[in-house]
Parts: C-alpha cells; sequence; structure tokens
C-alpha cells in the first residue's frame, strides 16, 4: 500500500470520560495543535470513533501552522490510518471523505522511478497484513527545503541577531527558495520584535532603580540595597547595566522568550 505522507502534525482521536471524541496531538492532550483539532473536529463534525476498537489518527493542517508543503488557506484533519488498541495493529479504513491519497504502484521499484512530485513529502509505504510495518520515504526536494528551515532554526536566528549579523543573515536568507524564505522571514521579525519588546519592558522597569541608586553613597550601599529590594531576576540587570549598559542586550538575548515562531523541527509533526 502506498499512501501519500503528509507534512502537519500528528493527531490522535480519543474518547472522553463523558463519551464524547476528542484529539490529541502527540503527547499532549492540551498543545496548540490539540486545541486545533478539537475546533476543527467542532466544525465538521467528523465521526472520529466511528471504527470500534481502533484510534483513528489524522495529520492536523492549518495555514498559520506550516510545515514545509503548502497546503493553501483550509484547516483539515487528514485521516491517515487507525490503530487496534487490543493488538497494535496498523490498518487504513477508506470511509473518510478527507484521506492521505492512495497510489497504485504495483511495486517499490515502480514507485521510486516516478518523477516525484513537488510540494508534496513522499510516500508511506504499508504492508499492513504481511508485517504490519510503516516505511516513510521523503523526496529530494523536501529534504532540500526542511534542510534549509532547520539551517534557519530560532536558536540560530537568535545566535546571528544577537552576534551583530542580522545584514548577513537576511543576505543568506534571500537566497532560500521562496517556500523557505516566507518562514524564515517571518521567525526572524517576531523574534526581533520580541527582542524589541523585551528591551523596552527591561529599561522601563529598571531605569527608575538605576536614578535611584546613582544617589547612594557607594557601592557597597548600592550592592546591599538592589539585593534587598528586588528580586534575582532585576538584580541581576541592574548589575548588569552598571556595570556596562551596552551587556543590556547580551542580557536580553540571553534570556529571550522565544515567540510563537514558525516551528522547525516540531515534535509534533506526523
Amino acid at each position: 500500500m502506498f499512501l501519500e505522507k503528509l507534512d502537519g502534525y500528528l493527531g490522535v482521536s480519543y474518547q472522553r470520560p463523558d463519551g464524547r471524541w476528542s484529539m490529541s496531538s502527540r503527547g499532549s492532550f492540551d498543545s496548540e495543535m490539540a486545541q486545533r483539532a478539537n475546533q476543527i473536529l467542532a466544525k465538521t463534525g467528523l465521526d472520529v470513533g466511528k471504527h470500534d476498537g481502533y484510534t483513528d489518527m489524522f495529520e492536523i493542517l492549518y495555514p498559520e501552522r506550516p510545515l514545509v508543503v503548502d497546503y493553501g488557506p483550509h484547516e483539515r484533519l487528514v485521516y491517515t490510518g487507525s490503530v487496534e488498541r487490543t493488538t497494535g495493529k496498523w490498518r487504513f479504513f477508506d470511509d473518510y471523505e478527507d484521506s492521505a491519497e492512495l497510489y497504485k504502484f504495483d511495486s517499490v521499484q515502480q514507485m521510486l522511478e516516478t518523477p516525484q512530485s513537488s510540494n508534496m513529502e513522499g510516500y508511506v509505504l504499508a504492508w499492513p497484513k504481511e508485517h504490519q510495518t510503516l516505511v516513510k520515504v521523503k523526496f529530494d526536494e523536501y529534504l532540500t527545503l526542511s534542510r534549509a528551515i532547520q539551517g534557519n532554526s530560532p536558536k540560530r536566528i537568535i545566535q546571528a541577531l544577537s552576534s551583530g549579523q542580522a545584514d548577513q543573515l537576511r543576505e543568506n536568507v534571500e537566497r532560500l527558495p521562496s517556500a523557505v524564505r516566507r518562514i524564515v522571514e517571518a521567525n526572524i521579525n517576531d523574534i526581533q520584535a520580541q527582542f524589541d519588546s523585551d528591551y523596552r519592558d527591561l529599561r522601563a522597569h529598571i531605569d527608575p532603580i538605576l536614578a535611584h541608586v546613582a544617589t547612594l553613597p557607594d557601592r557597597a550601599a548600592i550592592g546591599a540595597y538592589v539585593s534587598k529590594n528586588y528580586s534575582k531576576n532585576t538584580a541581576g540587570a541592574v548589575f548588569t547595566a552598571l556595570k556596562d549598559e551596552t551587556l543590556l542586550e547580551e542580557y536580553i538575548w540571553k534570556r529571550l522568550t522565544l515567540p510563537e515562531t514558525v516551528p522547525v523541527d516540531e515534535e509534533d509533526e506526523g
């Protein structure tokens, strides 16, 4: 069996104690992806508990959280298979309207010789009757784009922005494929905006403190006052500014709370 490999987030159906059916993401009942899946479920009325004794699985797709493949502006729960709860055996039912596409290759060799489609992750090869084996086959173009995104992960973006390499970073991003560039540019802008916001908030918090300690007689008095009256984090920022105010930017970068960037190597990916 040859199935389309979808580039989204794993959604798993489950029955709540009150009898209603709901969706979780991988390892979480209340992640952003799980919440979005349940919103889609509520809108569509999809019957995700219709296969008695099975846990149905889906790919959660929505435009605000693209990975590499562009599925357009619509949010979807796409059926990808079911697991029998008592045995762990996988099977694919054909009674969902929106499900992973089936391909009628005669052999693995024929699949490999078929030209790879653009804007597609690849295939899932399944042998449910013989071996209960599932194998992912990812296309070359998809892997290239995925690696390009991983090479510009939020962590790497922060490293570049905090070390004064913003111009070089943006120059490199310009050379990326458009599908990847859109994601990375959004992440750069979100991270820079988060830094700017955190920096403004910190200055608003510590500037009055700095103005007050400037009236104290010596460093010992300043240290005693700050340590007694403020949290460890605030004291650290104040002492950093007293040492060298230019170090405050480095202080913020090291403690930056990441905004809701588009995930690059998300553990919920299906």
